[in-house]
């Protein structure tokens, strides 16, 4: 057999050894010598056009486009790419950013008031890009184990307990399934909807707690009973010069207690974490606060959460504030994720 050789991988049959004499014969002949070359440029061409096309077909499969995600540039170089098993953008992994709230009004009452289109926004975004919201359960879990199964995980939760988590934030968090946490100032709760004080944003009710509490998403923790206020130029839970260490710890560990046992009757779960009021914490209140039952601590901390983070020093980032629209949130997210990649 004869072959004509196209490339060092690639050769096709021309003609048979017996035929070859034939061909020999005819391009004797001037004018079938012209013929035989235009024909066998034409098949040359034929095939090497075809060969062409299969190696092109076959490298667009093998090299697909990048995957292109809306979040920065910078972001994406330090993140996984997109595979069959993560169809998605992996921002970080055995991490948890810890994302707060307060109230949610269209009127801006507090400096720690959002919109609740905004707060809608901040939603949006954390579906569209892939994280995942924990439950309060699993987020205790990672910090005992160092064990998370959620890649892009937060935590979504919400200081004080204004009835606005219910009107407001309650249904969104439904429309997205995102659960969340909140923090609430026991003493403040009301048993009806009428017990209202004009000077105070209303908080919420039993029957408002119970609702949220039996949809499955939403857990409640504490923010103490009673000690969220500040006395002359200081919170009331730190020490003041007017009253011994014991009488201090003592103060502490009565509402921290009673905080703790209210609060487990009410929500029908373990009640072992405390966001501390204003973010203020010291060695002591946090002695008082591992004796009264709790097991972790929240306060207003830049950093992001890892198996190592200290349990009674978890950071979590203010988002509820009134100029914290979507593009806002998108940017300040894109920096938590930044911050935390070069840890």
């Amino acid at each position: 057999m004869i072959y004509v050789q196209i490339d060092r991988y690639f050769k096709i049959p021309l003609l048979s050894g017996r035929n070859f004499a034939l061909f020999v014969e005819l391009c004797r002949n001037e004018e079938m010598r012209v013929r035989m070359r235009l024909i066998i440029i034409l098949l040359l061409a034929i095939v090497m056009g075809c060969s062409q096309q299969e190696n092109e077909s076959i490298d667009a499969q093998v090299q697909p486009e990048p995957a292109v995600d809306e979040l920065s540039s910078s972001d994406a170089k330090a993140s996984d790419p997109i595979t069959e098993e993560h169809p998605y953008r992996v921002w970080y992994r055995e991490q948890v950013l810890v994302l707060n709230y307060h109230h949610l009004a269209d009127d801006l009452e507090t400096p720690f008031t959002i919109k609740p289109a905004h707060f809608e926004e901040h939603m949006e975004f954390l579906k569209n890009h892939h994280f995942h919201p924990l439950k309060i359960k699993e987020f205790y879990e990672f910090l005992d184990t160092g064990l998370l199964n959620q890649e892009n995980a937060v935590l979504i939760t919400f200081d004080d307990g204004y009835e606005s988590g219910f009107t407001e934030a309650f249904p969104i968090l439904q429309k997205y399934q995102f659960p969340a946490t909140v923090f609430v100032i026991y003493e403040n709760l009301r048993d009806s909807l009428e017990r209202k004080r004009e000077d105070k944003i209303p908080p919420l009710t039993f029957v408002q707690m119970d609702q949220m509490r039996r949809s499955g998403l939403i857990s409640f923790q504490s923010h103490t009973y009673g000690l969220h206020f500040w006395d002359e130029s200081q919170p009331i839970t730190a020490p003041s010069s007017a009253e011994g260490d014991q009488a201090y710890r003592s103060k502490l560990f009565v509402d921290f207690m009673m905080a703790r046992k209210a609060l487990e009757d009410l929500a029908e779960e373990p009640v072992i974490g405390l966001a501390y009021p204003y973010g203020y914490h010291n060695d002591r209140l946090i002695k008082v606060a591992k004796k009264a039952g709790y097991r972790y601590g929240f306060f207003t901390h830049p950093g992001v959460v890892t198996a190592n983070t200290d349990p009674f020093l978890i950071p979590k980032h203010d988002m509820g504030t009134p100029e914290m629209d979507g593009q806002r949130f998108e940017q300040k997210l894109r920096e938590l994720i930044s911050q935390s990649q070069r840890k």
